[in-house]
């Protein structure tokens, strides 16, 4: 396993944090500065600031629905509730995969597995994610044309999304790229908004997979 991932499993680190604490020489394998990209040994004894980094058990992984009104962020932002608060203690290490923002929910998956993690969400894997979603006003079909033609969404973004419809208002919105808010900024493009988010799908994962599982204030099950 490398330095990255290694720190990224046991130290709650993304792989580009742990790189940099690498390179800042923050980083000790056997007493000896580490170096990017290093394979670290079932043997080997990992100093991060002179603290050592215990080895955990096997990669976890949770996949959660989550309500409107909690953020997907590990700290608090104005005293908004977050995805962790619905979580039982001992989750709450766990990295988000597939952020969603306050205003929506569905679908999210946590791990400590930054490698799996990389490859659900990078562009260059194509896994699909899938959204209910429901509109202020009647979506045209000029308009859901243009949406999976390519809208331009600013900062130099074209999005493209695949639209089912099923009713005036309702449409099934599928992505195979990822840009902050795509949705939301896409449909406000044309001047809609987007008044309901559910995610249903996030890559091989789906909503349906949790029927039945309470085991905390929301519903999650553990993979």
């Amino acid at each position: 396993m490398r330095i990255n991932q290694y720190l990224a499993h046991n130290a709650g680190l993304s792989r580009r944090e742990a790189d940099q604490y690498v390179k800042a020489s923050r980083v000790l394998v056997n007493g000896v500065v580490c170096r990017i990209g290093q394979q670290i040994e079932p043997s080997d004894v990992v100093m991060l600031d002179n603290t050592e980094v215990a080895t955990k058990g096997s990669f976890r992984y949770v996949l959660l629905n989550k309500p409107v009104g909690y953020v997907s962020t590990r700290k608090s932002q104005a005293g908004e509730p977050t995805v962790y608060d619905l979580l039982p203690e001992n989750y709450r290490d766990l990295k988000i995969v597939g952020r969603l923002d306050r205003a929506s929910s569905g679908l999210v998956l946590l791990t400590d597995d930054g490698n799996f993690a990389h490859q659900l969400m990078h562009p260059r894997f194509t896994h699909q994610k899938v959204y209910n979603i429901e509109l202020e006003s009647s979506l045209s079909e000029d308009d859901a044309q243009k949406l999976s033609g390519g809208v331009d969404i600013g900062n130099g973004e074209v999005s493209k999304l695949e639209i089912q419809q099923h009713g005036p208002q309702q449409c099934t919105v599928t992505l195979r790229e990822g840009k902050n808010r795509q949705i939301r900024r896409s449909f406000g493009t044309l001047g809609y908004t987007v008044t309901a988010l559910e995610r249903v799908q996030l890559g091989p994962y789906t909503l349906a997979m949790l029927d039945g599982a309470q085991h905390c204030e929301t519903t999650m099950i553990e993979l």
